[in-house]
């Protein structure tokens, strides 16, 4: 008879796994064996599904879990739940465990110093360490969908080995190094100084607090510092630092600052006490390895005395590298060396070069290359130009010249470049070429007519012109030109004189040829004087112009070609003070009887003094008379009837009731007489004045005259009776 039991478990649910440590064992020494006990089951409801694998690892307690040991890993093809219906203890193991001399952070397969060393990992003594046992079940995750609490799948046994009351110091190595030794600045280039920072840790289980004396530096003497050393790099084989001494370069200062023991706040990062620099020179330029030696006194009792090392190329996978100093030139402009180039004159252009602030060496037999575009587009393609210069260290410019005979009137376009060829080694190898083309414009050989000097001749005491005056007005012409005018132009050339204020009127224009009797052509600089004849009519500002070669517009261009058209005229500001003196004189009042209501004639002479020849000045005069307490009258010296308006006395005329004269170079002086009939009706004492008017009248004293106290009586009738008779009617 056969018996068969199979238990079915549901379509789906969970397989919880987990695991747990049963040690008390909490210290051991090196090579002494220990007891891995642990349980392990499944406390879901369904099987795995897939194997799943145990893994036992042994590490210092500051790493991750990466040295498994045997019999790890543990393979099940799958592990169900227990039966719930017997009561049977959980499934157990007991692994046995030799305590290694040391761990490499690379795994198992590297148990040995030398080989974690070559592989690039960290071989860490087991003496004087905390270590921690982690044990996982399902390591490889193959049952992760199904199992519904991972954080039970790992457990953790700490112990120490040895004595763990010990600090051990080394070079702090974060993540793949970056944080670890660190160059500044990160390029480094020979001949400068180079400084290295990086963090000290404490992996151990002891205080690193000494000096001053504790209890893991009984008896200490000296300080606690790094050491920097390097390492020349100079060999052609598989090590190329092999035979090469570790050189002794410089010392940190005094770190006092206790570093805890692991794994809190064990890493001191303190750049002003740890930096170490490295004062290299020139000739330092090439590979090296660059290593700190913390602790470099051995005034720290460690764990481990052999790990305090850290070279650069275990931290970064490659060597140091101080790089050659190398210029960095940059094509700074041109300079054109004149202000104005003029077609078929020798020029010498000046190539700017010079160096980036990144240039660190001199650069010699410097080639620099040119291209040009001609106003035709006709390209010259690139050439070196003939002069190799040295080029020296910012901000220093050195100044490559190209002799240039331009053959083209117009714009040519310049481009340049240093060191075209990559003939030399530089920092920036994209800089070379001028960022911008350099225009140069070509001007063709021109004259420049320019007025330089408009004076006017003769002035007064003042400096003013004189009105009425004949007087002469003055312009110089020069030729600012490059070339001379050529008999075409001399003979073309003219210049125009006008008045533009107070009022416009031309003056002149005339051929130069004419007025000189000449030939003008006008070497460069050379000038000439062309004079005409004005007199000023008006005592106001005056502004007078002059233009030479005038177009037929105020706009255009005249007959000649010069190198700029809009210098070809001057002006002269001027005020034209009067000469002319207007006056009034000989008055004089026919008082006769003296009897008021009776005509008295006013006499007097107006006249006007320095008058232009040509000219017609106008005069305007009045009469007043004042009496007593405040009483007077401007005379009325016009009358009017059904026929017009007519002066009432002689020697004047009249705009409209205004009394005037009008004088010339012929008519300089005008007696007018004026009938005066004082009142009837009161006895006074009168004064009588006359008083001129002119816009351009320059004496002021001789424009009013007087007659004063002129006594009128008033005229009556004084009836005398002789005698009285009586008659009969």
């Amino acid at each position: 008879e056969f018996e068969n039991f199979a238990k079915v478990e549901p379509e789906t649910g969970v397989a919880d796994l987990w695991v747990n440590l049963n040690m008390t064992q909490d210290s051991a020494s090196v090579a002494e064996p220990v007891t891995v006990s642990f349980e392990y089951g499944n406390e879901g409801d369904v099987s795995t599904l897939n194997p799943l694998t145990i893994k036992a690892y042994f590490d210092p307690i500051e790493n991750q879990p990466t040295n498994y040991f045997y019999p790890s890993p543990f393979n099940f093809d799958y592990l169900s739940p227990p039966d719930p219906t017997i009561a049977a203890p959980p499934d157990f193991m007991d692994w046995e465990f030799k305590i290694p001399e040391g761990t490499c952070d690379l795994g198992p397969e590297y148990n040995s110093s030398n080989s974690c060393d070559d592989g690039g990992g960290t071989w860490t003594l087991t003496e004087g360490r905390m270590h921690i046992f982690t044990l996982h079940i399902d390591s490889e995750a193959n049952n992760t969908d199904e199992d519904n609490d991972l954080d039970n799948n790992i457990d953790t046994w700490e112990i120490c080995i040895g004595d763990c009351n010990q600090p051990d110091l080394q070079v702090a190595e974060e993540g793949t190094g970056e944080d670890s030794i660190m160059s500044e600045p990160l390029e480094s280039v020979a001949g400068g100084v180079i400084s290295f920072v990086y963090g000290i840790s404490n992996t151990g289980a002891g205080d690193a607090d000494c000096p001053p004396a504790g209890p893991n530096c009984p008896g200490a003497t000296g300080e606690f510092v790094t050491h920097l050393e390097v390492q020349k790099c100079a060999g052609d084989g598989e090590d190329p630092c092999a035979g090469s001494p570790w050189e002794y370069k410089n010392i940190s200062k005094v770190i006092r600052t206790p570093i805890p023991k692991c794994c809190e706040n064990n890493v001191l990062y303190d750049n002003d006490a740890l930096k170490l620099n490295w004062s290299t020179t020139p000739n330092d330029a090439g590979w090296w390895n660059v290593r700190i030696f913390v602790d470099a006194n051995n005034v720290i009792e460690e764990v481990d005395e052999n790990n305090n090392y850290l070279d650069w190329y275990k931290v970064k996978g490659e060597y140091f590298e101080l790089k050659e100093q190398r210029p960095d030139m940059m094509v700074q402009g041109i300079d054109p060396g004149a202000s104005v180039i003029y077609k078929d004159d020798e020029q010498t252009l000046q190539i700017q070069v010079l160096q980036s602030e990144f240039g660190d060496a001199m650069a010699d037999d410097v080639e620099v290359f040119l291209k040009i575009i001609e106003p035709d587009s006709t390209i010259i393609d690139w050439f070196p130009l003939a002069t190799k210069l040295t080029v020296g260290l910012a901000p220093d410019i050195t100044f490559f010249p190209y002799t240039w005979t331009p053959t083209k009137v117009g714009s040519y376009e310049f481009e340049v470049w240093v060191d075209k060829n990559d003939d030399i080694l530089e920092w920036n190898e994209d800089n070379n070429q001028m960022i911008t083309s350099k225009y140069i414009n070509v001007e063709p050989k021109l004259p420049d007519l320019d007025i330089t000097a408009l004076v006017v001749t003769p002035l007064n005491s003042d400096g003013y012109g004189m009105v009425g005056v004949s007087s002469e007005l003055t312009a110089t012409i020069v030729n600012d030109g490059v070339r001379a005018l050529d008999g075409s132009e001399a003979a073309k050339l003219s210049i125009a004189f006008y008045i533009t204020s107070p009022f416009i009127t031309p003056l002149a224009e005339i051929f130069v040829s004419d007025a000189c009797g000449c030939d003008p052509t006008l070497n460069v600089s050379e000038s000439i004087d062309i004079t005409i004849p004005i007199t000023f009519a008006l005592n106001d500002n005056y502004r007078l112009a002059a233009k030479v070669d005038e177009g037929p517009t105020p706009q255009s261009q005249g007959e000649i070609q010069e190198v700029s058209e809009t210098n070809n005229q001057a002006f002269l500001n001027i005020y034209a003070a009067s000469s002319v003196d207007a006056h009034v004189s000989n008055l004089a009042v026919d008082v006769g009887d003296g009897l008021a209501g009776k005509v008295h004639p006013i006499t007097f002479d107006l006249g006007m003094s320095n008058l232009a020849e040509g000219q017609t000045y106008r005069l305007f005069f009045n009469v007043s008379v004042a009496g007593t307490f405040g009483w007077g009258e401007i005379l009325a010296l016009s009358t009017q009837n059904s026929t017009g308006t007519y002066p009432i006395g002689t020697g004047y005329s009249l705009a409209g009731p205004i009394a005037y004269v009008d004088f010339n170079t012929s008519y300089l002086v005008s007696s007018v007489s004026i009938p005066w009939i004082p009142s009837k009706d009161r006895t006074d004492v009168y004064n009588v004045s006359v008083t001129v008017s002119s816009a351009i009248n320059v004496d002021l004293t001789n424009d009013t005259a007087y007659v004063n106290k002129i006594s009128m009586e008033k005229l009556t009738t004084d009836l005398l009776v002789e005698a009285i008779k009586i008659t009969e009617s």
